[in-house]
């Protein structure tokens, strides 16, 4: 596996762009429409390090289990690390914890981000009824420089230290965190012949208290904040919320047919600093799959939004079909409807109101296909959108309604191939918009070569290996610390982004460990590279890693 890419920004489909710092706020690089249901606060930049519910796995084990990760990275201000851990006991009741952990003090001035995400829970497991107590805990905390003020001095001698080249912030920080507590209760009824469960009521309740939170206490001097406003107390921008949810489900499960549906009430108690107010949310909810041939399924999942969310709609479908020797070929569409970010309609800095816009809901229709041949280790997937009511951040970071009809089209493809002891892996997307509304490149790739072999008389598993990122030289979405997101810019325009790594990867028994020299492109070429404008990516380093499961 690719246990070795420790950053969360790189382990999806591809990577994406952070502030050049492990933990900083971040946003994805290939374009995407993704599920969203009720209230969206609008601060997305920490998603890559947070985790969800859905997201929690749950091992059935005999005796105690821990895998542990740990990575660090020149000192001890800078690190990432990982645990795992679950137990069971008597009556059929398990513990279960999920850790992670990034603290990253970075190279230049004022980048300090901290990370770190918590999820502990007990399950419970009987005959017909089943509980799963579960609490998640997501805490970011991030420094903002607000990037550096030039880029002529990395070459001067008194700037090999980084630390010393200037930026624009010198006290910006931002704390999002949530804390959740959830109980599921399942109600199991088993066939009386088979004794295997297929019909299941479940009843799922949640809490949940979180806050986006930005403050400079010295932006009394600082232009950077314009044309937000600042006193004497600085610049602050704070959205609270309590969150309550409550849903009750229906579970079906035959030979050829499942299904999973209910209603489920969501409130939320909004404290936007000054305005303050509540939302009832009530939203019908369901998912399902039919197998009408062998080999070949559809699947369907959606909700309608009924109270506050009245006219919400999500309503998905697709079919799966069996090729056979040609691969799995997939597709299906999707309608949606929703309603814009609580940023994109309001936001107050120091309690002085900026905006408050009545912005219609997004409406949507997209395309979207896959196919797969495990023979040629090929994977396609396509994508088109069109939706009215696009909304994005402009170059004034301001909220803009774009006028008329935003489409986006999407390619992803990967390969894989091996030979003997040699492994090739190639990502590559590529992307079209009617309008680049959000500033991203029309293509980027990732591509991965290694050698893998057994060595120690066939008990070391040793991998050695290059990873190189590439992406077009375009003009990139700037980043906006005051209100956590990217947003248009027309001024700036980055050079190709390539960065190449190295690394050697050992595997015994359930230890694993590697060493990575970082950016060789730096330290062949002396290569600066960017993903957000001013926000340079880190110079030539080496890190560590190690991994070790253990299992009593």
């Amino acid at each position: 596996n690719n246990f070795h890419i420790y950053d969360p920004v790189r382990k999806g489909r591809i990577f994406g762009a952070n502030l050049g710092n492990l933990g900083s706020s971040a946003r994805p690089l290939l374009y995407d429409v993704p599920y969203q249901r009720g209230v969206n606060f609008g601060y997305d930049s920490y998603n890559y390090y947070r985790i969800k519910r859905e997201d929690v796995r749950w091992f059935d084990v005999n005796r105690p289990f821990s895998d542990f990760y740990f990575s660090p990275i020149d000192g001890q201000q800078n690190f990432i690390v990982k645990a795992k851990f679950s137990r069971s006991f008597a009556d059929s009741i398990s513990f279960n914890l999920d850790y992670q952990r990034i603290t990253q003090e970075g190279f230049y001035q004022n980048q300090n981000a901290k990370s770190t995400y918590l999820a502990t829970g007990i399950r419970i497991l009987r005959d017909k009824t089943d509980t799963y107590i579960l609490g998640i805990l997501n805490a970011n905390n991030e420094t903002h420089n607000g990037g550096i003020t030039n880029d002529t001095s990395f070459n001067e001698t008194l700037f090999n230290f980084r630390e010393r080249i200037d930026v624009a912030l010198v006290d910006a920080i931002t704390r999002n965190n949530n804390l959740e507590l959830s109980v599921n209760n399942y109600y199991h009824l088993k066939d009386s012949l088979s004794g295997k469960t297929n019909f299941s009521l479940r009843h799922e309740f949640a809490l949940e208290g979180g806050a986006f939170k930005f403050y400079d206490e010295t932006a009394v001097d600082s232009a950077e904040y314009i044309p937000f406003g600042f006193d004497n107390r600085g610049v602050r921008n704070r959205t609270g919320y309590f969150h309550l949810e409550n849903g009750f489900y229906i579970n079906l499960d035959r030979k050829a047919f499942t299904f999973h549906g209910g209603i489920v009430y969501d409130f939320y108690n909004i404290d936007q600093e000054p305005r303050k107010y509540k939302r009832n949310n009530l939203f019908l909810k369901g998912d399902g799959s039919i197998t009408i041939l062998k080999g070949t399924e559809i699947d369907i999942k959606g909700h309608l939004g009924l109270a506050d969310n009245a006219g919400d709609l999500w309503l998905e479908g697709s079919a799966q079909l069996d090729l056979k020797s040609f691969g799995k070929l997939s597709g299906g569409m999707k309608i949606y409807r929703y309603e814009p970010t609580i940023l994109q309609q309001q936001v107050f800095f120091n309690s002085m109101e900026f905006w408050n816009n009545r912005f219609p809901k997004l409406n949507g229709t997209g395309f979207f296909a896959t196919l797969e041949n495990e023979k040629l280790g090929l994977t396609v997937n396509a994508a088109i959108d069109a939706m009215d009511n696009a909304i994005f951040f402009n170059e004034s970071k301001f909220p803009e309604l774009l006028d008329g009809v935003f489409t986006s089209s999407r390619l992803l493809a990967s390969q894989k191939f091996s030979l003997g002891p040699l492994h090739l892996s190639n990502t590559v997307g590529v992307q079209g918009f009617s309008n680049n509304i959000y500033n991203l490149p029309s293509w980027l790739s990732e591509h991965h070569i290694y050698i893998e072999t057994m060595i120690f008389k066939r008990r070391m598993l040793t991998r050695f290996g290059l990873d190189l990122r590439i992406m077009e030289s375009y003009n990139p979405a700037a980043f906006a610390p005051e209100l956590g997101v990217f947003y248009r810019q027309s001024e700036t325009r980055v050079d190709l982004f390539k960065i190449l790594d190295g690394y050697v990867s050992f595997k015994i028994d359930s230890f694993r460990f590697f060493l990575r020299a970082e950016n060789l492109n730096h330290l062949l070429f002396n290569d600066i590279n960017y993903l957000t404008p001013k926000y340079p990516q880190f110079d030539f380093m080496l890190r560590i890693g190690a991994a070790w499961q253990i299992k009593d």
